[in-house]
């Protein structure tokens, strides 16, 4: 879809909240399909001085509701059509509730799977979320000619960084998948020339798995692989059926991307599931290794985490770091 018309669905969303006397910094609930009706949304809601909570619209109607109301959501905004014809297909409910509120400084408010389940959020200021694009643009080597594979969902922080963002501020295309079926994200990329996939290890381990894989697309270069350890026998099982490699990205949805695998080998490493180099200056360079020489919980600091503990995100993973390289393990062990 043109985005001349994503601006022109996204102008008739902010002014369905106008009318209806939204009240700027007050949160509201999208529940939209990965399309042109959820960047409408996300930018509509914006536009009138909101904050939209962004939620799964795979997750049961009954707990995105019991969210909502547990968050304050005055408003629900939702889109099940990933093309909308027109603004009626995007939907703006009023909800006879208290307002809720963010907090300061917020401009989104995420929820993960877990989080949705105990109505926590995770509040991020605009300027955390464009940090985060511009440091992942840079360690990725990500250009704004490139066409994302976006098959992931983009309500998560996983798709909203690798996915939305490159979308609305570098105008990178996103090519998405018919169906649900195994090759159609493969078949989409081919279609289209998409030249980067985002993706997770289960749906690696899929494709490697199965008999008679069809030919790898010539123009899909990069393969990112983050939401779950990518262990070392799917990695091998992928590379030798397609000739690529998959790069481990690792981050967290309270500050984004933390470690990326630029070189693409971190996961066959002797002790897979490395998350290759950290995503800031560190006195030690080189390819990952087996011998840890420091050992603790990864404490990032970067600009996508302003207001965290002055700018630095405490995590619950344990990491470490290795004599020729500064290498991030999600799950390994202390030493």
């Amino acid at each position: 879809m043109p985005r001349a018309e994503i601006d022109r669905l996204s102008r008739a969303v902010a002014e369905q909240l106008a009318e209806r006397r939204a009240v700027p910094g007050r949160t509201r609930f999208v529940t939209a399909v990965n399309g042109a009706g959820f960047l409408a949304a996300l930018v509509g809601t914006r536009r009138a001085g909101l904050i939209p909570v962004l939620a799964d619209a795979s997750s049961p109607a009954a707990e995105r509701a019991r969210v909502a109301a547990a968050l304050g959501a005055a408003f629900q905004i939702e889109c099940d059509e990933p093309f909308p014809k027109g603004p009626d297909a995007i939907r703006v409910r009023a909800e006879d509730r208290v307002a809720g509120t963010a907090p300061e400084g917020a401009g989104y408010v995420k929820l993960t799977s877990r989080l949705l389940r105990s109505t926590r959020r995770v509040a991020i200021a605009p300027e955390a979320l464009a940090a985060d694009d511009d440091q992942l643009a840079s360690s990725m080597g990500l250009r704004a000619s490139d066409r994302f594979v976006a098959a992931i969902p983009w309500s998560h922080s996983y798709g909203l960084s690798s996915l939305v963002m490159p979308a609305l501020r570098r105008g990178s295309l996103l090519v998405i998948p018919d169906d649900g079926g195994p090759w159609a994200a493969l078949e989409a990329a081919s279609s289209l020339a998409a030249t980067v996939f985002p993706t997770v290890p289960v749906y690696l381990q899929t494709i490697a798995s199965l008999a008679a894989p069809p030919a790898w697309p010539t123009s899909l270069r990069t393969v990112i692989s983050a939401g779950a350890p990518l262990h070392a026998e799917t990695a091998a099982r992928f590379k030798e059926t397609f000739g690529r490699d998959a790069h481990v990205f690792y981050g967290a949805s309270r500050c984004g991307g933390i470690a990326y695998d630029r070189e693409g080998g971190a996961a066959l490493a002797r002790n897979g599931g490395d998350a290759g180099r950290r995503r800031g200056p560190h006195p030690r360079r080189g390819r990952c290794g087996p011998r840890p020489i420091l050992s603790g919980r990864p404490r990032p600091r970067a600009g996508s985490v302003p207001r965290l503990g002055g700018g630095v995100f405490r995590s619950a993973d344990l990491a470490s770091w290795t004599p020729e390289a500064s290498c991030v393990s999600p799950g390994a062990p202390t030493r």
